[in-house]
């Protein structure tokens, strides 16, 4: 990125990586963060038809991890997460870890946020079942930081003010103020955890801890397991439009940020102090070495495959295309009113064409990709985005089964065939692949095979394929303006 993080990264990344043994898949997401912005990823060229300039911008790198370009993915869920909403009340509550269990979180940060997030789910799934006779609807967003970058797992969730029973009724809850009490919740909470983290234990997933578990037991049992829970919002349009503030929120924003002193290798930044009462006393501002700011940066970066944002109950992904309609019809009868219309969401552009820096119109149109070796990709057709057009281009060259600088014109293309050498050659071709033009999962798996034959052959090399070029796959492409 081109902002003070990216600076950060820019200055003193190299050092970072030679003194630290970081992780492979920590140190990619490093170097696409500072390379994001810069040009070094390649560029997009739009035209306006109205003043006939031509703006080259530069892509960003579409990292979950960047800050810049979560901005325009959290715009996009919010839009469609809008079909799904009930006119109902909302309910916003906080589930934190004990700090005994943060050596847990590093040595096993995928398992231990999994449970974290399931035994806060099945928390009020319970409490849904057992009070109100039904199925709750809940939305769970996970962060792993606190105000000052350190390490403080916890879970952000939206419920609905209700749950739709088994005969299709909608029970409201009993109280308009809380949605259940907090010491049950906190109570029920604990119970799922050490469950779940005894069964972890039993079958050797998760290390013992420091000090041995006898002694992490004795701690958890005094330690708080601290349950927040809001008011309910004014209305549905509210609860989207506070929840993406944490859907696609990383460990510390731009706007933070406050100055980087490129000589002295610091950076400082905006923190706030919720002990203090007066607000004004609150906002203080800290100042790091760069090697300790992006020790704790990379601290919360997510398990590879992890999914942060998990829906359950009326919203669960598999049941929400008849549950949710089920739920508004219900609310209808409930409360006398007819059901709302809700109108199906529109196809969200494959990416957000900025406004012409120089006349302000909203309207640039996508005329070619620069990728960063020079290659120059232009639009084959009207309302083509970048992204589709760099696949259009790979696939017109090369097959699923035709690998590496094949698609990028720098090698030749190898064959994946039983017995022969295939899988080795087509290792060193992926390796060789340009980020830039790695295949999207679309790419991989939604190109349907000559036969059933075929498939048959092939169905044992393509977990191979997947497998290999997983690391290589990137998101859509994010352009940020200069």
């Amino acid at each position: 990125m081109s902002g003070e993080l990216g600076a950060i990264l820019r200055a003193s990344l190299d050092d970072h990586l030679a003194t630290h043994r970081v992780p492979a898949h920590e140190a990619r997401i490093l170097r696409l963060l500072a390379q994001c912005g810069t040009g070094e990823l390649g560029f997009a060229e739009y035209a306006c038809p109205d003043c006939g300039r031509v703006e080259v911008i530069p892509r960003g790198c579409g990292n979950r991890h960047c800050p810049r370009c979560q901005g325009r993915l959290a715009r996009a869920w919010f839009e469609r997460q809008q079909a799904d909403l009930l006119d109902t009340r909302y309910y916003h509550a906080v589930f934190t870890l004990p700090h005994a269990l943060l050596p847990l979180c590093v040595a096993r940060p995928a398992e231990l946020y999994r449970l974290l997030m399931d035994a806060a789910a099945q928390t009020l799934l319970r409490l849904g079942r057992e009070r109100l006779g039904g199925r709750l609807g809940l939305t769970l967003v996970l962060h792993t930081w606190g105000q000052l970058l350190n390490l403080h797992p916890h879970v952000h969730l939206i419920a609905t003010g209700g749950a739709l029973t088994p005969a299709g009724r909608w029970r409201s809850v009993r109280s308009p103020r809380y949605l259940f009490p907090l010491g049950v919740m906190s109570a029920i909470f604990r119970g799922k955890f050490l469950a779940g983290l005894t069964a972890l234990k039993a079958s050797g997933v998760v290390p013992a801890p420091p000090g041995g578990w006898p002694k992490l037991w004795k701690t958890l049992g005094r330690s708080p397991w601290v349950v927040y829970c809001k008011r309910p919002f004014a209305g549905p349009e509210q609860v989207l439009s506070y929840l993406s503030n944490y859907t696609h929120r990383v460990a510390i924003s731009e706007r933070r940020l406050e100055r980087i002193d490129a000589a002295a290798r610091t950076g400082t930044f905006r923190w706030r102090d919720y002990r203090e009462k007066d607000r004004r006393r609150a906002a203080k501002e800290t100042t790091l070495p760069a090697d300790t700011f992006l020790a704790r940066f990379r601290r919360h970066f997510l398990p590879r495959g992890f999914t942060k944002i998990r829906h359950y109950g009326l919203l669960a992904n598999n049941a929400r295309a008849t549950l949710i309609p089920a739920a508004r019809v219900a609310l209808s009868a409930a409360s006398g009113r007819p059901a709302p219309r809700v109108a199906a969401a529109a196809p969200a552009p494959e990416s957000a064409s900025p406004a012409c820096p120089h006349c302000g119109k909203p309207n640039l149109e996508f005329v070619a990709l620069v990728l960063p070796g020079g290659r120059r990709i232009k639009c084959r057709r009207a309302g083509q985005g970048p992204r589709t057009a760099m696949i259009s281009a790979a696939s017109s060259r090369a097959h699923l089964r035709f690998f590496g600088a094949a698609i990028a014109g720098q090698a030749e293309p190898c064959r994946l065939r039983r017995g022969g050498p295939g899988k080795a050659s087509a290792a060193r071709a992926i390796q060789a692949l340009p980020v830039a033009l790695a295949p999207t999962r679309g790419e991989l798996s939604s190109r349907p095979h000559p036969t059933p034959l075929a498939r048959r052959k092939r169905s044992g090399y393509f977990r191979f394929i997947y497998n290999t070029y997983r690391p290589l796959i990137r998101p859509a492409d994010v352009f940020v303006q200069p």
